[in-house]
């Protein structure tokens, strides 16, 4: 008896703690777009515009999706860096944006889990003072509340 109310529980909450369609899809279709855009057998100009429409996307889609900061992510973690906090509070997506020819250039997306913010900085603001504002605050915040 159970055996069979262990099995009930295991397959009726199994879908809470599942990764949402839309955030699946996006994730399937993530890698496949990122080497579209960063082609090198693509005009310069081109893969830049590509890139660029890339990363507002992703940003855009990350800014929308909040909850994104809860699942592991691991097929997009195949073509880009994906770096996430002990205490899953905060996410680095560090995105090389295949335009810096021997130098490399990347875009940097951070995810904050507090008020589920999402701060995307360019890659000629890797860190901004806003940015380093909400860190500073956070970490009072959690000083004071334990």
């Amino acid at each position: 008896m159970i055996f069979f109310r262990l099995l009930a529980f295991i397959f009726f909450t199994s879908p809470l703690f599942a990764q949402p369609k839309e955030i699946k899809d996006f994730e399937n279709s993530f890698c496949k777009e990122y080497w579209k855009a960063g082609d090198i057998n693509l005009d310069f100009d081109k893969r830049a515009n590509l890139m660029s429409k890339f990363l507002s996307k992703t940003g855009k889609f990350i800014k929308t999706h909040p909850e994104t900061i809860n699942f592991p992510l691991k097929k997009m973690d195949e073509c880009i860096t994906i770096s996430t906090s002990e205490d899953k509070l905060l996410r680095v997506y560090s995105i090389n944006v295949q335009t810096g020819g021997s130098a490399q250039i990347f875009s940097t997306i951070i995810q904050l889990k507090s008020n589920n913010k999402v701060l995307r900085t360019t890659p000629a603001k890797i860190i901004t003072p806003t940015f380093i504002m909400i860190l500073i605050a956070l970490n009072l915040e959690k000083q004071t509340t334990t």
